[in-house]
């Protein structure tokens, strides 16, 4: 064999090597394609909504529980909780959550809180049966005062 072919050869394999090394990082880059889905949140004066596996009192004891590890995706017909802290006090006895599919906006449930208006934090367990991106709202009054997509796998 001359040195031209043996300069060929080995350019050859740099060439074989080289595409198999971006023919790898194509097919991973396919794997992880963007589905679309982006959950969101919304705040209105510090309010927010959280959703997780666990809940737990926080340490000062004023009855406020807290999300440990919040997530914002979940299996369907799989039980996991929000947790509403609105930041002031709700100045209202009853709190109003609505559970609506993001996509049609149709509330699919809503349910009323009775609560000290004095207090600040509402929780509960909560579920999806149908596969797809819901939004968690929590109204005080007549105002929404925090929002949290969630995605239904």
């Amino acid at each position: 064999m001359n040195r031209m072919e043996g300069v060929f050869l080995q350019m050859l394999k740099q060439y074989c090597w080289l595409s198999l090394v971006m023919g790898l990082i194509i097919v991973f880059c396919a794997s992880c394609e963007d589905t679309g889905q982006h959950p969101t949140s919304t705040s209105v004066g510090g309010a927010v909504v959280e959703t997780g596996y666990r809940i737990e009192d926080q340490d000062d004891n004023n009855g406020k529980k807290e999300i440990i590890s919040p997530q914002t995706t979940f299996k369907a017909n799989e039980d996991f909780y929000f947790s509403f802290f609105n930041n002031e006090p709700f100045g209202e006895d009853e709190v109003i959550v609505e559970l609506i599919n993001s996509d049609t906006g149709e509330v699919k449930a809503e349910n009323n809180y009775e609560v000290d208006p004095e207090g600040n934090n509402v929780f509960d367990m909560i579920w999806f049966n149908t596969p797809g991106m819901y939004k968690i709202s929590v109204k005080v009054g007549d105002q929404v005062r925090a929002t949290q997509e969630v995605i239904i796998e």
